[in-house]
C-alpha cells in the first residue's frame, strides 16, 4: 500500500481521481487476505494512516493537516461522509461472509474439517474457543460475532432455538426480553408453542412477556410444516436468505 501511494507523488490526481484510486486500488490490496485471517489492528491502523495522508495531501514532506475525523471519512456518503472503508469492520465482514458459507454449506469439505475439529456436538454458532484453536478458528469465531448481530431464527417446532439468547423475534434483541415468570437459562423457544395445536401458547406467552413483547411473539410465523428452526438474514432490498441449521 505504501509503494502504491508513494509512486503517484509525482503525478498529482484531481479530488475525484484521487478517491477513485483509494477505492479501486489501495483499499483492494488486503481484501483477500482479510477474507480468510483476522488482521491485528496495529496493521489496520497503518492501513488507514496510509490512506488518510495520502487523502489529506503532503507539503514540503510534511503530512497536511486531517481537517475531517477518520469516522468522517468511512461513513457513507448518504450520511454526508465519503465511504472509504473501515479495515477493522471491513475484515471482520468479511470473515463473517465466510462463517454464512460454512453455515450454507454445512456439507463442504472446508465445513465437516473444522466441525470435525473443534464443534463436533453443537452448533456452528455454540462452537467454543479453545486454547489451541489456531489462527483461521479465531478468525472464524471474530466474523461469528458479527454474524450472530445479523442472522434472525425462522421457528418450525421451536426446539433449536434459545429462548433467551438467540434473535428470534423481529425488532426485539434478546438483551431486551425480561421475562415474568422463571424460565431456564437453556430453555428453547418451544417451551411458548402448544404442540397439541401447532402454534403459539398464548396464556403462556401473555404470562412470560410485558404486553408489547408478547404481541411481537404472537406475530412471529411459526412453520406449517413443522420440522426444525431455521436460519434466515432478515429481509432487505437484496432479497432474504434462509438455511436449515445443521
Amino acid at each position: 500500500m505504501w509503494k502504491r501511494v508513494n509512486c503517484l507523488s509525482d503525478r498529482p490526481l484531481s479530488r475525484a481521481g484521487n478517491e477513485i484510486f483509494l477505492k479501486a486500488v489501495i483499499q483492494a490490496i488486503p481484501a483477500y487476505i482479510m477474507s480468510f485471517f483476522q488482521v491485528p489492528v496495529a496493521n489496520c491502523e497503518s492501513f488507514r494512516r496510509s490512506l488518510a495522508d495520502h487523502w489529506w495531501g503532503r507539503e514540503n514532506g510534511k503530512k497536511k493537516m486531517h481537517w475531517r475525523s477518520w469516522e468522517w471519512l468511512t461513513a457513507g456518503k448518504d450520511l454526508g461522509g465519503l465511504g472509504f472503508q473501515d479495515f477493522v469492520v471491513f475484515n471482520q465482514a468479511m470473515l463473517a461472509r465466510q462463517c454464512w458459507r460454512l453455515l450454507t454449506e454445512p456439507n463442504s469439505l472446508c465445513a465437516r474439517f473444522l466441525k470435525g475439529r473443534y464443534f463436533p456436538n453443537c452448533e456452528l454458532l455454540e462452537a467454543p474457543k479453545p486454547h489451541s484453536s489456531s489462527c483461521t478458528w479465531r478468525s472464524i469465531l471474530f466474523g461469528m460475532e458479527l454474524l450472530k448481530e445479523g442472522i434472525q431464527w425462522g421457528i418450525g417446532n421451536g426446539q433449536r432455538t434459545k429462548l433467551l439468547s438467540d434473535n428470534w423475534i423481529p425488532g426485539i434483541r434478546p438483551f431486551m426480553l425480561s421475562p415474568r415468570i422463571a424460565i431456564p437459562v437453556g430453555a428453547t423457544v418451544s417451551f411458548l408453542i402448544d404442540e397439541d395445536q401447532g402454534g403459539w401458547d398464548v396464556d403462556r406467552v401473555r404470562a412470560a412477556f410485558e404486553d408489547v413483547i408478547a404481541e411481537k411473539i404472537l406475530q412471529v410465523p411459526i412453520s406449517k410444516r413443522g420440522g426444525e428452526d431455521f436460519i434466515s438474514w432478515p429481509s432487505t432490498k437484496f432479497g432474504t436468505y434462509t438455511v436449515k441449521s445443521g
